[in-house]
């Protein structure tokens, strides 16, 4: 009696534990051809229209340490010397504090508008309460076929 007692409790233990376990999903990225990279330093970084919630610093930030001149602001206000340009979408929730719900980013080479690399974001129902930074960097090293916590602060 005492075994079965045993596996009941661990069971519970068990459904506890995957029940406040948070989880997140990166999804496969579409990884930049590295030769359309080649010599391109000039980059802008399209501002959302949304509320400004910690990624668009992060992504400049992010960007600056991997070697790239970055400008930002909106899209047709691009300067001329933009080689490329990167875009991101992001999605907050609130559960007792906000948090990123998703994320996406992508790409572009500047003149063609053509879709270079992206990188895709989702929290689960049982989520974690990731940094920007962290996030930024995870979804920007997929892009560019990095290893993740190089240009981390």
């Amino acid at each position: 009696m005492k075994s079965y007692r045993d596996v009941i409790v661990i069971a519970c233990v068990s459904l506890l534990l995957l029940a406040v376990t948070g989880c997140h999903t990166v999804h496969p990225a579409r990884v930049a051809d590295p030769t359309k990279l080649k010599d391109k330093k000039h980059l802008h970084v399209v501002q959302s229209t949304g509320k400004e919630r910690g990624f668009h610093k992060e992504i400049v930030r992010n960007l600056t340490a991997r070697g790239f001149i970055v400008a930002s602001g909106k899209l047709e206000a691009m300067d001329a010397k933009a080689e490329l340009y990167l875009s991101c979408e992001d999605r907050w929730t609130w559960d007792m504090v906000m948090y990123p719900w998703e994320v996406k980013m992508a790409l572009h080479d500047a003149r063609t508008r053509e879709l270079l690399g992206s990188s895709h974001f989702k929290n689960t129902f049982f989520h974690t309460y990731p940094d920007p930074p962290e996030i930024t960097d995870e979804l920007l090293g997929r892009i560019f076929g990095e290893p993740e916590g190089r240009y981390m602060k």
